[in-house]
């Protein structure tokens, strides 16, 4: 079944998330979208059954970085909730189908997951085209791992627009940092985050530590960017400014100021 998704959780929050919460990434220095709520044209859009065919697509993530830095392992503890110990190098690519709901509306997104050994690299690359969504995963106990991931970034942004694309950087293997040695490289991270313009994570996959929470965002944004994209590409000039009304109303057509109250809570 998919994962409803009505917003962005918390790590803490258990209960349901209200439609009209898009929660804050965890870390709001880290995030380039902090805000409480998705898009109003997104939320209407949804409301008045008004996304097109972004039920119908399948959004592709990329996943890339160094061999070993555990790219696979943060796929399959989100994908099948399991961790495997003995590590086998990815050859070439794999990926994995998700299925979301979000605001009420199909979503599915599909994790490629690229191999970090250089022989691969040129297979791999072909492959990164067309993506929506870039995570850069590096070793949170590896600074050259850290260091790397501009040229990974590079790679990935020969074979997309990187207007059109949206980024995330992950530190992964948290659980086997201390918290002195975590503080050092964060504030690293944070700046390579800051230069790619990127969102800057930290999980665990061992402990499951934010992976949740993180596709979660993940699916959030690249749901709002496919709506919007749709919108406008469906040639509307602003949601609400034509609404649908009943058939006896005398004012056939409102303007998106006396329809927003309605549409966005």
């Amino acid at each position: 079944s998919p994962r409803r998704l009505w917003g962005l959780p918390d790590a803490e929050l258990q209960a349901p998330v209200p439609h009209h919460q898009f929660r804050w990434c965890l870390r709001k220095e880290a995030a380039l979208h902090v805000r409480k709520d998705f898009h109003p044209r997104v939320t209407c859009a949804c409301q008045e059954h008004r996304t097109g065919t972004v039920g119908f697509k399948i959004s592709k993530v990329i996943v890339v970085g160094d061999l070993s830095v555990g790219k696979t392992c943060l796929i399959n503890r989100f994908c099948k909730d399991t961790f495997d110990k003995n590590y086998k190098a990815t050859i070439g690519v794999d990926f994995e189908m998700e299925r979301f709901e979000v605001l009420g509306v199909p979503f599915s997104l599909q994790l490629w997951d690229t191999a970090g050994q250089e022989r691969f690299k040129c297979i791999a690359s072909t492959y990164y085209r067309g993506a929506q969504a870039i995570i850069i995963v590096f070793n949170l106990n590896d600074v050259a791992s850290l260091e790397h991931t501009k040229q990974w970034l590079a790679d990935a942004l020969k074979e997309n627009d990187p207007s059109n694309v949206l980024l995330f950087l992950v530190g992964s293997k948290k659980d086997l940092s201390t918290p002195a040695q975590y503080s050092l490289m964060e504030k690293d991270a944070l700046k390579v985050a800051q230069e790619m313009k990127a969102e800057y994570w930290a999980v665990s996959s061992l402990t499951g530590e934010n992976v949740r929470e993180f596709f979660f965002r993940v699916a959030a944004l690249t749901f709002e960017a496919n709506v919007l994209a749709e919108l406008e590409k469906s040639g509307a000039r602003r949601i609400g400014d034509v609404v649908r009304i009943n058939s006896d109303d005398k004012n056939l057509y409102l303007t998106a100021s006396k329809k927003k109250a309605t549409c966005c809570p």
